[in-house]
């Protein structure tokens, strides 16, 4: 590694030789002197180029700060600091024709900083908010990177429904998966609920269990469980007429209930990370959600779900079908959505002892898990050197 200083008042970057940066290959200044204003970054080099420009991608809140997982940032820019690529978080306004503004967290100065750079070499898309993914924006952004031939990992959100579609193509994984459809129709609700008995429905574009409800037929109601609320509902025109105050909002999924293995009394699912390596694909890691005692509608943790260590309940056959699984999607994945690098799997087990799919999310959250997250930040780096083409040095 060599040390390049990046002046703010120009905005250039300097160092001893010239040397080509980003993926536009611009080349930096020529280093006579030295100013105690500069800030220095050490990067890797070789005999004509130093870098890489590692672009995470996000956008702007209500406020114009950047918004997004600013944990996950601020760890993935100090880890790429140590091993000398310069990260930049910028959103889809900063990324010009030949130059990226955003900002970086420099340690010796214990601050963010703005910089402005070549384009970068590898961008890994965090845009957090769907709706930002659909606009002219960010098809003008993808179209750039391509322009440049810059690999960009993770390119959009999935939506239960073609998630769906896309996952029942694979005969390893449509067994897996619970019967699942678009909810159209009162009549389409009543022939579900007739022949199921029990059922969810979940928005079409959502995460993290918002919007989600499980319905039961019983002997004289229905019965509606979210996970703030309970109503006991008489009849089928009862319920219908609750629920369209959702549907109203947006497409809902229909999906079969599954009875789910209990532990201590509660469901739990399998929560796991998986990142692109070379031609294959890893699990980085495996947590396990418990539902709590007050709603068993979803396992997740802003909902009052409970973490158990994967060791409780984990078997050895079950690594080599989790393994096995994490491989058939991540190659469906970059098969027919793009470049893939990062997902996660939510796998549940029924009562008797059947793998169900039921969620693939395309842009994971951290993990709660310290030591699942700290694994997660070297693969994502990892993956990043080596789609920029620079050599990946052991940390």
């Amino acid at each position: 590694m060599s040390t390049t200083y990046y002046d703010p008042l120009s905005q250039k970057w300097y160092h001893a030789q010239e040397k080509m940066f980003g993926k536009n290959k611009i080349k930096t200044e020529k280093l006579f002197h030295y100013s105690k204003k500069w800030v220095p970054f050490s990067l890797n080099e070789d005999s004509h180029r130093i870098g890489p420009i590692i672009g995470i991608l996000t956008s702007k809140g209500k406020n114009k700060k950047l918004a997004g997982n600013g944990p996950l940032f601020l760890s993935l820019v100090q880890h790429f600091f140590k091993i000398g690529a310069l990260s930049i978080v910028f959103t889809q306004e900063d990324l010009g024709n030949s130059l990226m503004t955003g900002y970086t967290f420099h340690p010796a100065l214990g601050k963010w900083i703005q910089v402005s750079s070549p384009l970068p070499d590898v961008v890994y898309n965090r845009i957090p908010f769907r709706n930002l993914e659909e606009d002219t924006d960010f098809a003008a952004l993808t179209s750039l990177l391509q322009k440049h031939n810059i690999p960009f990992f993770n390119p959009c959100f999935i939506n239960k429904l073609e998630m769906h579609h896309l996952l029942k193509q694979s005969p390893t994984l449509k067994p897996l998966l619970p019967e699942t459809t678009l909810l159209t129709s009162k009549k389409m609700l009543h022939d579900w609920m007739e022949d199921k008995q029990d059922i969810y429905i979940k928005p079409v574009s959502s995460s993290k269990g918002k919007g989600i409800f499980r319905i039961f037929a019983q002997e004289n109601h229905y019965l509606m469980e979210g996970v703030h609320l309970t109503k006991q509902l008489a009849t089928f025109n009862e319920l219908w007429h609750e629920l369209k105050i959702y549907l109203a909002k947006g497409p809902y999924i229909i999906q079969e209930a599954i009875e789910p293995a209990l532990y201590n009394g509660s469901r739990y699912d399998f929560r796991i990370l998986s990142h692109k390596t070379e031609n294959h694909f890893i699990i980085s890691g495996i947590g396990i959600r418990q539902s709590s005692n007050h709603q068993q509608v979803t396992t997740h943790v802003p909902h009052g779900g409970k973490i158990l260590p994967y060791e409780l309940l984990a078997k050895e056959d079950d690594d080599i079908f989790f393994n096995a699984i994490i491989q058939e999607v991540g190659h469906l994945f970059n098969e027919h959505l793009g470049l893939f690098g990062e997902f996660s799997l939510d796998i549940g087990k029924d009562v008797n002892g059947k793998f169900y799919l039921y969620e693939v999310n395309s842009k994971p959250m951290s993990f709660d898990e310290e030591h699942i997250e700290n694994k997660r930040i070297k693969a994502i780096c990892h993956l990043c050197m080596q789609l920029s083409g620079f050599p990946i040095f052991p940390h």
